[in-house]
Parts: C-alpha cells; sequence; structure tokens
C-alpha cells in the first residue's frame, strides 16, 4: 500500500525501487521465482478536497482490489 498518488509515487521513480526491491532483492533472494507488485495507492488520510463519501468510496475499492488480487493469489 502506498499513501501517495500514483503520479506522487512515480515522480521519483519510487515503485521502479521497489519493485526491484521486492522482486529481485528479496525474491529471488530466497528462491521465489515468479513475483508481481501490485501498488494500492492513496491508501490512508482523507482525499484532499474530496467529501467523507468519495473517501470512502476510494478506500472501499482499494480493499475490494486487494480482496481481488489476494483470490487470484
Amino acid at each position: 500500500m502506498v499513501g501517495e498518488t500514483q503520479s506522487q509515487f512515480e515522480k521519483r521513480n519510487y515503485h521502479l525501487m521497489v519493485e526491484h526491491h521486492l522482486n529481485v532483492d528479496l525474491a529471488q533472494y530466497t528462491g521465489v521465482p515468479d513475483t508481481h507488485v501490485h501498488f494500492l495507492y492513496h491508501s490512508y488520510g482523507k482525499l484532499d478536497g474530496s467529501s467523507k463519501e468519495k473517501s470512502e468510496a476510494h478506500f472501499a475499492t482499494l480493499l475490494n482490489e486487494a480482496y481481488q488480487i489476494g483470490q487470484a493469489f
């Protein structure tokens, strides 16, 4: 889960660093051959300028996305 928005996170290529660390440094080192990193962006805090309902819908979407990823794993 990523606390920033996708554009904020990718601005400095953080997504590439995290993917490399998880896929190469950890997974390959421990012998896990097939990995995939999936980011859930803006995963905490209130959405800037959003209503409570919009924020709740965003977080419900993230929770559902995480559930779907877990089901397919």
